[in-house]
């Protein structure tokens, strides 16, 4: 796949008029983001139905063995091959305030997300900083579950795109990349002070977020050509099937409770 992440020239009087406001033409209800949060909503259903997230709500702890029967990650289980915890684990939440922190910042991302690189790429970039987070967290031997990794994934592509396009963006929206960076070095220092915090997987999806959004091709300043756009029908339809399968593995678990 060919690199997007040239540094335009530099802007002139006469190229002035090739700077373009990143709000224009925005969608509020980014169609990639909505059916992410739907999944992510389902799944914290599916889990309760399943029993895990009852007992927080009761405030009453939670069964660590049932914990990773749903689809937590697990380092020792993903070593005895159970794979598909890299992708059910960054489906499934905690409990209510951790699903609703995560799909507050998944809108509020996601809008700018999708607007800059379509809804297809989102997807694709959502499920490798997902994995990207699962794989970093496996140095860490507690289960683990969230879609943080990915959320972050997302912070690190909007900072890509904002900071490699910023002389073409109008002001203040080039502002915006030192602003995201601020809440990232934020965000992680203070997971880092939170021992049930797992940063690891913020690190990991943040650092596979930002890698993919430098190689991928954005709605605004670069339109795809064929075999990009075949790339990203590929690459779509590799992450369907990762998701699904994190999916499936946690439907298994709460009907076979």
């Amino acid at each position: 796949m060919s690199s997007f992440g040239e540094v335009p020239q530099e802007i002139t009087e006469a190229t002035l008029d090739r700077r373009k406001t990143f709000e224009r033409g925005m969608c509020l209800a980014p169609p990639a983001i909505l059916s992410l949060s739907a999944v992510l909503v389902l799944m914290f259903v599916v889990q309760l139905i399943g029993g895990f997230g009852w007992l927080e709500l009761k405030g009453q702890g939670f069964d660590p063995d049932l914990f990773i029967r749903m689809g937590a990650l697990h380092r020792e289980s993903v070593f005895r091959g159970e794979w598909w915890r890299l992708s059910s684990s960054m489906l499934l939440h905690g409990n209510p305030g951790h699903l609703v922190g995560n799909l507050i910042a998944l809108y509020v991302l996601g809008v700018a997300v999708e607007h800059a690189y379509g809804w297809q790429w989102t997807l694709i970039l959502f499920t490798a900083a997902g994995i990207g987070g699962s794989l970093a967290s496996l140095g860490s031997a507690l289960p683990t579950v969230g879609a943080s990794g990915a959320i972050f994934g997302l912070l690190a592509g909007a900072i890509v795109f904002f900071r490699v396009h910023e002389r073409r963006i109008v002001k203040p929206d080039k502002r915006i990349a030192f602003i995201l960076g601020a809440w990232a070095i934020y965000s992680l220092a203070t997971g880092w002070l939170s021992p049930e915090i797992a940063n690891l997987a913020h690190f990991g999806g943040f650092i596979a977020g930002g890698l993919s959004a430098y190689f991928m091709p954005n709605r605004i300043f670069s339109a795809p050509k064929g075999d990009v756009a075949s790339d990203a029908r590929f690459l779509f339809w590799i992450s369907l099937a990762v998701l699904g399968l994190g999916c499936a593995h946690i439907l298994q678990s709460a009907l076979l409770k």
